[in-house]
């Protein structure tokens, strides 16, 4: 009944008819950083006294309707920049407006909560976004590494450079986290996962965790949310970085990057070459301290990215990023292995073009193929196995511009999967979806303060050829409020789905177990919502408080039938709920910093064959608590964080234990950069896990004691 109604409701608002524009004169122009001279997006414009408003678009112009000696004056606001008022008498056809920055920590950044680039401020969605370059990160080597911290993230990581690391957002599964890459999924169709230890930062500007379901806009997996990986943006001029790293446990890492742009044409280029031995020590079950065996990597990275401006409406994009990734595979405590090896050898080709033409057509047009090869052996046992899969993915969506408060965003996507394994053989699997999302703003200006309504219902269609097909809805609502106090309100409420993967529909059947090609989709219902608030007194302060509640059904459990062959079903249900509170200060001229966000998840098991019905759901910590501090003195910059994770409930071990106990860390980090003869070399330093506490994320795969690193980077 829900799903229907709110269904409905979306298809009403998708489709409703919009006001015409009144006549009179029109404003054009063009909102820029007067520093970098980029576009400044969703930039609130209106005029003053009273009257119409609306924001910039994507690439920072506008357009505004005005009656004829009504108005005196056209005002322009967007925060982490001086405001700016310009009488209407002088205003020209075609306005350039230049905002000064200013130092606020909250500055809106651009996003793809939505699909299409917007302010942080400005979507329904609660965002969160990771800096990949930020002092904190300066030595940190992978996405699983950087995301440690992030709100409502919880990393599972069996241990080291090398151990496999998934993500965990709000609750839900590895599976059911949707993970991009500039719009091209990374989930593995084979098992829905995705190994952040083998997913490099060398092409990496930024981080963006979309928190909530979202298979209205992306699909499948999207349960939890989407982690999407934005690539680096065009170098201005020629560009240069070489690093170096080296650190506990045999850690050698060297990578090279260079960049260059000439004319409408920008390239980057980078190597990378990864190594540790891992051998870090951990506590057996008597106590005893041993040193794990058989933990070492080598891996070899290359990214290589162009753009091409090819006018100022047409530009284009392409990259190639290949990884090899050759580790030993250490097993669990109680299943140790000395000999068992893993190569992981993964492609990743896109190809993006962008034309906008006019305000009805502003088309985006992908193509990505994916190649994910992985080799296992055991030598012991003399067993051998492979799964290549390959991916083609195509997507197409535009934007129209319908009427100055009103955009629509509509789009169809198309992709094949093809899986070579000496388990499941040659499964395939093709998708064919179509989504529209609808933008509807009204804003106002009284007392030259700026608010706005934005309401956004989104519809999407999945057709599978192995999984049946899918409608899913989502309405997301947003009102915020600007001036000396902001203030953001949001909720939203959808449906998700996540589609089985090739091994749960096709593993071969065997005497112990076998796969269900008739298992269903798991499906959710969320609904959440939460405040913003900034204050720019005494420094720069954001508080946020957000709620979630999301049920799931259909969850695919292994099941042992009457003969006990396990088989994968859809038997289970569960239900996840929470609160998620941050609060942040950066004072003014960014000399010190404090962050603490803290989560408290309920995720419980529903179904009602269950005897852990009630209970919470295994490995989802209740509470997650992330504190930061940063500060600069002696032009070095310096960091320390605090991170508590509490009691994980897991399945029973030999001797009967249910549960991993809660954990405390503490890392500390340093650097400083200076410049030389036009060269900028930079020094950064940190010790993670300090006090050396000896923990599992993950049941027997210990993680690494105290841990130190130096990196050393030069460039210009």
């Amino acid at each position: 009944m829900y799903h229907r109604v709110l269904t409905s409701a979306v298809a009403i608002l998708l489709f409703a008819g919009f006001a015409v524009a009144q006549n009179g004169k029109s404003i054009r122009g063009r909102i820029i950083d007067a520093q970098t001279g980029m576009p400044l997006p969703d930039a609130n414009v209106f005029v003053v006294p009273e009257g119409p408003g609306t924001v910039s678009e994507a690439d920072g112009r506008f357009q505004l309707a005005i009656v004829p000696g009504m108005h005196d004056s056209l005002h322009i606001r967007f925060m982490g920049y001086r405001a700016a008022t310009l009488a209407i008498a002088s205003t020209t056809d075609d306005l350039q407006v230049r905002l000064q920055p200013r130092t606020v920590l909250f500055r809106e950044v651009v996003v793809t909560a939505t699909r299409e680039a917007n302010s942080a401020a400005n979507v329904p969605v609660t965002t969160e976004v990771v800096e990949v370059a930020s002092a904190a990160h300066a030595t940190r080597q992978t996405v699983g590494e950087v995301l440690t911290e992030a709100q409502s993230v919880f990393v599972r990581e069996n241990g080291g450079l090398s151990g496999l690391k998934t993500v965990s957002l709000r609750g839900t599964q590895a599976s059911q986290v949707l993970i991009l890459q500039d719009n091209f999924r990374l989930n593995n169709p084979q098992n829905g996962l995705v190994d952040l230890s083998v997913l490099p930062l060398l092409g990496i500007d930024r981080i963006e965790v979309a928190r909530g379901g979202s298979s209205a806009q992306y699909g499948s997996e999207a349960i939890g949310g989407v982690i999407h990986l934005r690539t680096l943006p065009p170098p201005s001029g020629f560009s240069g970085n070489a690093e170096y790293t080296l650190g506990d446990f045999g850690t050698d890492i060297k990578r090279l990057r260079l960049g260059h742009a000439a004319g409408p044409v920008s390239t980057v280029i980078g190597y990378g070459r990864v190594r540790t031995n891992g051998d870090f020590e951990f506590e057996d079950a008597s106590r005893q301290l041993q040193k794990r065996a058989n933990n070492a990597l080598d891996r070899r990275e290359f990214f290589l990215q162009a753009e091409a401006n090819f006018s100022p409406t047409l530009k284009a994009k392409a990259f190639h990023q290949n990884v090899v990734n050759e580790q030993g595979v250490p097993g669990s405590l109680s299943f140790a292995s000395t000999t068992a090896k893993q190569d992981d050898k993964n492609h990743l080709t896109g190809l993006g073009l962008q034309w906008q033409k006019s305000r009805f057509l502003q088309l985006v047009a992908q193509a990505g193929y994916q190649r994910l090869d992985q080799t296992y052996a055991e030598p012991l046992f003399d067993f051998k196995s492979n799964h290549d899969v390959k991916s083609a993915e195509f997507i197409l969506h535009n934007r129209s511009q319908l009427h100055r408060r009103l955009d629509l965003l509509y789009g169809v996507e198309f992709s094949h999967h093809a899986l070579e394994s000496t388990d499941l053989g040659k499964p395939k699997r093709d998708q064919r979806s179509a989504f529209v999302q609808a933008e509807w703003r009204h804003g106002h200006a009284r007392d030259n303060r700026w608010s706005e309504l934005l309401i956004m219902p989104a519809l999407r269609f999945d057709d599978y050829s192995d999984a049946g097909r899918r409608v899913t809805p989502k309405l997301g609502v947003a009102w915020r409020r600007l001036g000396a106090v902001g203030f953001t309100a949001r909720v939203n409420a959808g449906q998700s789905f996540r589609v089985p993967n090739m091994n749960e529909l096709f593993w071969p059947s065997s005497p112990y177990y076998s796969g269900n090609p008739n298992l269903q989709p798991e499906t959710g219902s969320s609904f959440d919502g939460g405040v913003v608030l900034q204050i720019a007194q005494h420094g720069n302060w954001q508080a946020e408080l957000n709620g979630f509640y999301s049920t799931l059904d259909d969850l695919i459990i292994d099941t042992p039938d009457a003969t006990g062959l396990l088989m994968p079903q859809n038997i289970d249900k569960a239900k996840l709920r929470g609160i998620e509170s941050a609060l942040a200060w950066h004072s003014n001229g960014d000399r010190f910093m404090f962050k603490i966000a803290h989560t408290y998840l309920k995720a419980t098991n529903e179904s009602e064959r269950s005897a852990s019905r009630g209970k919470q759901l295994i490995y989802r910590p209740q509470d997650k608590l992330d504190a930061s501090l940063g500060w600069r003195a002696a032009q070095i910059n310096f960091s320390v964080s605090y991170q508590f994770i509490g009691k994980r409930l897991t399945p029973p071990d030999q001797l009967g234990n249910t549960s991993l106990p809660a954990y405390r860390l503490v890392h500390l980090a340093a650097s400083r950069e200076i410049a030389v003869s036009g060269l900028r070399l930079q020094v950064a330093g940190a010790i993670h896990n300090v006090f050396d506490k000896r923990i599992q994320i993950f049941r027997d795969y210990p993680i690494p004691g105290r841990e130190w690193r130096l990196t050393m980077r030069v460039g210009r």
